[in-house]
Parts: structure tokens; sequence; C-alpha cells
């Protein structure tokens, strides 16, 4: 069970509801997080993701300034510039769920250069920036920035997916195979699509068996 005193349990459970689409359950454990932790960022930072999720651009905003204001008053340098990395992965998330592309690719670049600082945050920051690409049609662009944040962090969600998904576009279909066949071993949960684009992959290979027992488990 969770300690009823301590923010680290709460904050977790509820990165864990929000990673599994429980928006509601996360709001409440991310709040209780906050009662519990006045003076720490994260459970604001990740507040703030659920809510630009909701739509509630607004609210999402107030949690992001909420944390900016606990980050500047960290006192040791190496934790201030590791949660302000995690801050502007958060900032340009919210701006992609705006849909202002310019500020999410300024606020992702910014997360970059603390690469040093928090690598996890820059592995996201690249995937926000392959996506963006992507958006723009930029596909050979957006495939080197998801490789690179793949090559940081084999295990982010959805990167695979999205590589695969481009490779498959530019028809690089061997290593398009490779990066979804992973990518299926790598998500919480498999909604189907990855392993119907990974299907599509060893068809095009002539893996046609391959291909059949994985378009097979994508249909259910």
């Amino acid at each position: 069970g969770l300690d009823p005193e301590r923010f680290e349990g709460y904050a977790s459970l509820g990165a864990l509801h929000w990673l599994t689409d429980r928006n509601d359950e996360a709001i409440s454990a991310l709040r209780r997080a906050i009662d519990l932790g006045p003076k720490e960022a994260h459970p604001h930072l990740t507040l703030a993701q659920v809510r630009a999720d909701a739509g509630q651009l607004d609210a999402a905003r107030a949690e992001l300034e909420a944390a900016r204001q606990l980050i500047a008053a960290i006192e040791d340098d190496d934790l201030r510039n590791s949660t302000l990395a995690f801050a502007w992965h958060v900032e340009a998330y919210v701006w992609l769920a705006q849909g202002d592309d310019a500020r999410a690719l300024e606020a992702a670049q910014e997360t970059v250069e603390l690469e040093d600082a928090n690598p996890y945050s820059a592995s996201l920051a690249l995937s926000n920036i392959g996506i963006l690409h992507a958006r723009a049609r930029r596909y050979v662009e957006a495939i080197d920035y998801f490789e690179c944040a793949r090559q940081m962090n084999p295990f982010l969600p959805q990167v695979g997916g999205a590589l695969g998904r481009l490779l498959l576009v530019t028809h690089r279909y061997q290593r398009a195979a490779e990066v979804l066949g992973e990518a299926t071993q790598n998500v919480l949960r498999d909604n189907g699509s990855t392993r119907h684009a990974y299907a599509t992959a060893l068809a095009k290979l002539n893996r046609r068996e391959e291909a059949r027992t994985q378009y097979r488990q994508a249909l259910g």
C-alpha cells in the first residue's frame, strides 16, 4: 500500500494512471501528491500533461507555471537543471496539444540543450521533434530524430511504432520490420495498429506466413 504521508507513491500512481488513460484517477492521485509535496515540481508537470490530453490547456499552463516557480527555488544545480529539462519537455507537450508546432519545436530544442542534465527528457524531446517533422512530411528528418530518440531509450512508448510506419512509407521494409517487431514487445497495451504495420512490413519482405500470423493477432 501507499504511505499516506509521502508524495512519491501518489506521484507514481498518477503517472501510471495517465499512461493507461485513466485520467480521472490520475488527476486525483496527482492532486494528493501535490498536497503532500507542496515544494515538488514533478507532480505539477505530470498533471500538466494530463490536463493537456484532456484539452484543458489553461489548466495545463497553470500547472506548468506552478512547476517553474518551484524549479526556480531548487538550490542544487544538477537537480534544478534536470527538472528544468523535464519542464521544457512538458511545455512542448502542451504546445503540441494546442497545435502550435513552432513553439513546440522551440521548447523541445530547449530540452535537447539540457541533455547532459536529463537524458531521458532529451530522448522524449527528440521524439517530439520527430513528430513535428513527420507532420510537415519531412520524413527523412523525422526518421533521423526518431532513430536518435530510440537509440537513447529503446523503450520509449510509441516511438517504435511511429518510426516503423515512416520506414514503411519510405520503403525501407527490412528496417521497418526490425523496428516494428521490437515495438510490439515494448508497448504497455497492444492496440493492434503497430502489429498490423509489422505484418505489412513482413508481407513486403515476402515473409508471408509470419505476416499472416501478425495480421491475425492484430485483428484479434
